[in-house]
């Protein structure tokens, strides 16, 4: 069997405030070999799918450094 997750927030994006910049979570975890990669990352821009694909080219780029 497979673990499952599923998480939801209230909002369909990111709500930006003037300091949401310095909120920003980072890539890497405090668990090791755990990273994360959501739509609070992809600020300053919008949520789009295009704007995902390069949030995910940036980890893995991450990752490899």
């Amino acid at each position: 069997m497979t673990d499952a997750w599923s998480f939801a927030a209230p909002f369909a994006q990111p709500i930006v405030t003037t300091d949401y910049g310095h909120h920003i979570p980072p890539f890497r975890t405090p668990i090791p070999n755990l990273w994360m990669a959501n739509m609070f990352q992809v600020y300053p821009h919008d949520r789009g799918q295009n704007y995902s694909i390069a949030l995910a080219e940036k980890l893995v780029k991450r990752m490899l450094d």
